[in-house]
């Protein structure tokens, strides 16, 4: 997908390559490195920066608002900015303990089976879940791992769904 951000033009795919169009016409591509002190790959446009996973959310995810909000690489490597590993959550729901809980969660249980509302995070699961089931009430060692760290217990709401709290 064609963008053109500060009067240059680059080419976007949603594997998290980007071509910037040179002058003269060529397209070059941007390389995907850390050059960010937080470790994420930032693409300088006319002295401008932009992150990488931004532009990519920005081009492809559905709703992406142009402020307020933050992306979550799903399996926690900061350069890997392809679009199946992004996820935009607004900067209000930023706080200290929900939104490592959710990450890691959503590394456990994939990104369609976690859910916000409010301070709850909930888990929609299936039976054959590795971490959790019906017949494993208490979870696997990672996941009363991640529970003990965050300070949080599970609840089941109903037979496929649990509430972290």
């Amino acid at each position: 997908m064609l963008l053109v951000l500060n009067s240059t033009t680059l080419d976007v795919f949603s594997t998290g390559v980007i071509l910037r169009r040179l002058k003269t016409g060529r397209w070059k591509e941007i390389p995907n490195s850390p050059n960010h002190g937080a470790g994420f790959n930032v693409i300088y446009v006319n002295k401008k920066q932009f992150m990488r996973s931004h532009v990519i959310a920005k081009c492809f995810l559905e709703g992406f608002p142009e402020k307020g909000v933050y992306i979550c690489h799903i399996d926690g490597n900061r350069l890997n900015a392809s679009l199946s590993n992004l996820l935009w959550r607004y900067n209000t729901d930023r706080d200290g303990r929900t939104k490592p809980l959710v990450l890691a969660m959503i590394q456990l249980f994939g990104v369609h089976a976690v859910t916000i509302e409010g301070e709850t995070v909930l888990l929609a699961l299936d039976h054959t879940s590795e971490h959790l089931s019906r017949s494993l009430k208490e979870g696997s060692d990672i996941l009363l791992k991640i529970l003990k760290k965050y300070n949080c217990k599970l609840l089941w709401v109903d037979e496929n769904q649990v509430s972290v709290v």
